[in-house]
């Protein structure tokens, strides 16, 4: 059960808990298909909407997460009584995801979103919407990258000077967006999808003759 639905205990790590992320990308999809109503519409409601719903949930995401911290501070009892409770609290609770991560990390990603939304409509920064559009059509591309770059690859390096994170950070982002540029010239996202199966040639070339024969046997009957 901890492969499926995580554990409460933050020291462990069970690797991705599937069925609470499952929930969490289900609701983002229909929000997702709630923005594309809106952004096909040109309307401003879903800026606002997401600026709203992102600047609520970072709020109390921080309240909570400050709170978290004050009692640890005053009162150590209460942690002690009940630590499972203040782990699942934890904002770095992410397997299975807690809701102080997900209010914080997911109400600042909502904020960043309705602020693209923002440059897209104007027109403006179209140097900077150039790279961002990149990465937004290889989303799901960048995601599974970016955990090898930052999990395997840069472990790996070992880099120098810690504090020059910033500028890793940087390089690394420019890693993506070329990735990203690479993998859209052939639109590679075509490779990942739940239809992957009908790219298949044999699979495709008995498509073809299934329905050349069911064709077929309906002008005989007809």
């Amino acid at each position: 059960t901890g492969y499926l639905f995580g554990v409460p205990n933050e020291t462990q790590n069970w690797g991705f808990s599937f069925v609470p992320w499952l929930g969490v990308y289900l609701l983002a999809t229909v929000l997702g298909e709630r923005l594309g109503d809106e952004a096909r519409s040109k309307s401003r409601t879903a800026r606002n909407m997401l600026r709203h719903i992102g600047v609520a949930s970072a709020l109390v995401g921080a309240s909570i997460t400050i709170a978290r911290h004050v009692v640890r501070a005053l009162v150590p009892a209460i942690e002690a009584d009940h630590s499972v409770v203040f782990g699942f609290l934890a904002v770095s609770r992410k397997f299975p995801p807690g809701p102080v991560y997900l209010l914080l990390f997911g109400g600042t990603g909502l904020i960043l979103i309705s602020k693209v939304f923002a440059l897209a409509r104007d027109g403006a920064w179209p140097a900077l919407m150039r790279p961002l559009g990149a990465i937004g059509r290889a989303s799901f591309f960048i995601f599974i990258l970016q955990a090898y770059v930052y999990v395997l690859a840069v472990p790996a390096i070992g880099l120098p000077h810690p504090a020059l994170w910033p500028v890793y950070y940087l390089a690394s982002l420019l890693v993506f967006v070329l990735a990203a540029t690479i993998w859209n010239s052939f639109e590679g996202n075509r490779y990942l999808t739940v239809g992957l199966w009908r790219t298949v040639p044999m699979v495709k070339a008995v498509r073809a003759r299934m329905r050349t024969g069911m064709a077929a046997r309906r002008v005989r009957i007809g």
